[in-house]
C-alpha cells in the first residue's frame, strides 16, 4: 500500500516523478538527454490543463527567444511518427512566434496515466497560473487520488468537509495530496477555490485571462442582488 492507501494507485510515485523534473525513466536512471527537433514534428497535447496563454506574455517570450533560444528544453512523448507535447507549450508556441523552426526537446516515453499526471503538476507549479486553472488542475489530481470521476470531486469534497468522520480515509488521502502540493489546505480549496466552478461565465472568463482577479470576482459573485 502506498502513501496514498488503496486508493490512487502509484499517485505518490508520479508526483515524485513529475516534482523531479519528470526527466527520469522511472528506474533512477540519469535525466534524458536534450535535443533538437523541428517543431513540424511536435503537436500540442489537446487535454493540455492550460486553457489560457496571455498574447503578451507570449509575444514577450518569442522576443526572447529570438534573441537567446530556448533556454529550457519542452518534454515530449513519441505519438505515431510525431511527438506530442508534455509540458512546455508555451516555449513551443513563442518559438512559432519567434520564426524557429526547431527547439530542444527532452524525449520521454510515459504512459497516458503518467501524461495527464505530469502535464497537471507542471502547470501547478507555475507562477502565473490563474485561478481557474489551479482548480481545475487540483481537481484532476484528486479525481486521481479518490479513484472518482472529475465532475464528482467537487460533490464528494463537500461532503467530506460536511462530515470527515464519514470518509475518514478519503480525508487522510486528500490531505496527503495538499500536502505534497504545498500552499492551501483542502479545506480552504473547498472554501475558497471552488467558487470558482460557479462563477458566471463572462465574469469565469474575464479570472482565466487575468483581467479580474478572483478574490474580486468572488466578492462581486457573493454581493447581494440590488
Amino acid at each position: 500500500m502506498n502513501a496514498f492507501g488503496r486508493k490512487g494507485p502509484r499517485l505518490t510515485n508520479l508526483l515524485e516523478r513529475a516534482q523531479s523534473f519528470t526527466a527520469q525513466d522511472g528506474t533512477g536512471a540519469a535525466p534524458a538527454a536534450p535535443q533538437t527537433l523541428p517543431l513540424d514534428l511536435i503537436v500540442p497535447n489537446p487535454r493540455q490543463p492550460r486553457r489560457h496563454f496571455d498574447p503578451q506574455q507570449l509575444q514577450d517570450l518569442a522576443v526572447s527567444i529570438a534573441e537567446r533560444g530556448v533556454l529550457q528544453p519542452i518534454m515530449v512523448r513519441p505519438s505515431g511518427e510525431r511527438f506530442e507535447i508534455v509540458f512546455g507549450e508555451r516555449r513551443y508556441r513563442a518559438s512559432r512566434l519567434a520564426g524557429r523552426r526547431e527547439i530542444p526537446v527532452i524525449v520521454q516515453t510515459v504512459s497516458d496515466e503518467e501524461f495527464e499526471v505530469i502535464a497537471t503538476l507542471e502547470n501547478l507549479q507555475r507562477a502565473d497560473l490563474n485561478r481557474f486553472e489551479e482548480v481545475t488542475g487540483k481537481l484532476t489530481l484528486l479525481a486521481r487520488t479518490l479513484s472518482l470521476d472529475v465532475q464528482d470531486v467537487p460533490a464528494h469534497l463537500k461532503q467530506m468537509r460536511a462530515n470527515p468522520q464519514a470518509h475518514p480515509e478519503d480525508v487522510q488521502v486528500t490531505e496527503q495530496l495538499f500536502a505534497q502540493l504545498g500552499g492551501e489546505q483542502w479545506v480552504s480549496f473547498v472554501v475558497n477555490g471552488l467558487p470558482v466552478l460557479s462563477l458566471k461565465e463572462p465574469m469565469r472568463a474575464a479570472v482565466e485571462r487575468g483581467e479580474l482577479a478572483y478574490s474580486k470576482a468572488l466578492l462581486i459573485a457573493r454581493a447581494p442582488a440590488a
